[in-house]
């Protein structure tokens, strides 16, 4: 998922190949929040969602933590994800 994520063809190579450079990236980018995984698979907890600048353009990192703990970098998109944020209790 993490290469094949379709998004602004004139960043399609810039995220490709900005994956070597994610743990840096992920460093200082902006944490945006959590969500419940929408595909509902039974071994995901959380999807965390990161912000940051490719090309000029903002886009997410989109990292799933698992039931075990674990966490993995599932896709970078420049989709719109405020729709699947938890909201804050007010």
């Amino acid at each position: 998922e993490l290469f094949n994520q379709p998004m602004d063809p004139d960043l399609y190579y810039l995220k490709n190949s900005s994956v070597i450079k994610l743990p840096s990236i992920l460093k200082k980018a902006e944490y945006t929040g959590k969500a419940y995984d929408k595909d509902k698979n039974p071994g995901i907890r959380w999807v965390h969602y990161f912000k940051f600048k490719l090309g000029g353009k903002e886009v997410n990192a989109v990292i799933r933590e698992t039931n075990n703990d674990e966490v993995y970098v599932y896709s970078i998109t420049d989709k719109d994800i405020t729709g699947y944020l938890i909201k804050k209790p007010e």
